[in-house]
């Protein structure tokens, strides 16, 4: 994954943006203001998000 490259985290619920991720490891807990649901990530990686990601966007 390119430094300039940038995927948004959706929530899949909603699909509302969470947050947008560039770089690095991911350990964190979010909860979407929208519908309420609850995201727990944990060791998260350039990698995972490669395989995963549509268009830019991550459904998780």
């Amino acid at each position: 994954m390119s430094n300039s490259m940038k995927v948004s985290f959706c929530c899949k619920d909603c699909k509302r943006k969470m947050f947008d991720y560039y770089a690095g490891i991911l350990n964190l807990y979010i909860k979407c203001n929208r519908c309420k649901r609850v995201l727990t990530l944990k060791k998260i990686d350039e990698k995972y998000v490669a395989e995963r990601m549509i268009n830019g966007k991550l459904f998780v």
